[in-house]
């Protein structure tokens, strides 16, 4: 059981450290995606066989979070960053983040999204996503989830679409 925690934590100080560079807060030197690709399978493989993921994407409370935050307040600063990683035929990620800043307050959100295994095509892959949101002024702020999909197209590609348009929508007010 300690084996399953220590991987999760380490997911969850990669998002947390990746969060902290695109604030600007630490210029320390980023995880290569080898070692990314190393700690998501280990974290994967004990998830499925230690403690199974019973959440759904759609059930995630981060996702409902940074969506509602979005859709219903401004920010001065809004930034997006995303990173695809194709680490080998077999498996893939792709990590997102999203920087909200109003005057001194800023706070963000990533998601590690994770396909051990692909399929003919990845977008008909399962997988599971790893997600965090951070706050710069309280490290007891930090809030970490996961959850599952069966079917990376129809589960998280609407998801992604939907927080691309709200992304765009405060690019434009």
């Amino acid at each position: 059981m300690v084996v399953h925690q220590e991987y999760s934590d380490k997911v969850k100080s990669i998002l947390i450290q990746e969060l902290k560079n695109n604030m600007f807060i630490t210029s320390e030197s980023r995880l290569r995606s080898a070692d990314w690709s190393i700690v998501l399978k280990k974290a994967f493989r004990s998830d499925f066989i230690l403690k199974p993921i019973n959440k759904k994407v759609v059930e995630m409370d981060l996702l409902k979070e940074v969506m509602q935050l979005l859709s219903k307040r401004r920010f001065e600063e809004v930034r997006r960053v995303e990173v695809k990683q194709k680490t080998s035929l077999k498996n893939w990620f792709s990590l997102y983040s999203v920087i909200l800043r109003d005057k001194e307050e800023i706070f963000g959100f990533a998601a590690i999204i994770f396909i051990p295994k692909i399929c003919r095509h990845i977008e008909l892959s399962r997988g599971v996503i790893y997600a965090c949101r951070h706050h710069i002024a309280s490290e007891e702020d930090t809030m970490f989830e996961k959850a599952t999909f069966e079917n990376f197209q129809q589960e998280v590609r609407p998801q992604i679409e939907i927080l691309g348009n709200l992304y765009r929508r405060t690019r434009r007010l």
